[in-house]
């Protein structure tokens, strides 16, 4: 069997997560999980290579990326290209935010 590897959502840090992305991907780290799963909405999507330094910085692998939509959203084309500029596969969908 191959190993785990355990993420954590960033919904555990509530509100914090607003303009502290750095402060709470240290958190995530420091409690010792080798992953995160974030909302999109906490990412400036036009910059992927700012946040795959924050998680090298941090020892950290993009565990997904959650995406909360009503019906069609414009921007999943955009999350989706951030994924990939990522290299991860996992996308998180559900209804509520836009």
């Amino acid at each position: 069997m191959g190993e785990i590897s355990v993420g954590c959502q960033t919904a555990v840090w509530g509100e914090y997560r607003w303009g502290h992305l750095e402060e709470t991907l240290a958190g995530v780290s420091q409690a010792g999980y080798d992953g995160v799963e974030i909302g999109a909405r906490f990412l400036d999507l036009d910059e992927p290579d700012i946040f795959q330094e924050l998680l090298k910085r941090y020892n950290l692998t993009l565990a997904g990326l959650h995406f909360g939509v009503r019906w069609y959203d414009p921007r999943a084309v955009e999350i989706v290209d951030f994924l990939v500029a990522l290299g991860c596969e996992n996308l998180v969908v559900s209804g509520g935010h836009t």
